[in-house]
């Protein structure tokens, strides 16, 4: 009987796994808002609100249009959110569109975590 529990224990592990991961959500190509840097904890230290309601291209995400690059390293590497955090506050300040990426079970107050970020020039 042990040895088909052992058996059995991998197979049912990887029928559950796919639960744990979350869904990534990509929005359109839209402009840049506004800013906001944070040293309190909150937004995950740094957001940017985009011409988008959130909520409709990823669902479970506030639907402000604010989203969240982690820059307090909760979700994502700090050097590599505050590049994406840069390069977009970049393109807001030169007009140009951005699309990002939502993980949304990552979240910053509500405001779903951005993992990846592409630009429109």
């Amino acid at each position: 009987m042990k040895p088909m529990i052992k058996k059995l224990i991998p197979i049912l592990s990887l029928l559950l796994a796919p639960a744990a991961f979350a869904d990534v959500y990509t929005l359109p190509y839209v402009a840049v808002e506004r800013f906001a840097i944070t040293n309190d904890g909150r937004l995950g230290g740094c957001a940017v609100r985009l011409a988008t309601n959130t909520s409709t291209h990823a669902p479970g995400c506030a639907n402000s249009g604010w989203v969240s690059f982690s820059c307090d390293g909760e979700f994502n590497d700090p050097d590599k959110a505050s590049q994406m955090f840069e390069s977009v506050q970049m393109a807001g300040v030169l007009k140009k569109n951005v699309r990002v990426y939502l993980e949304n079970n990552q979240r910053h107050n509500g405001l779903c975590v951005v993992k990846r970020v592409d630009f429109d020039f």
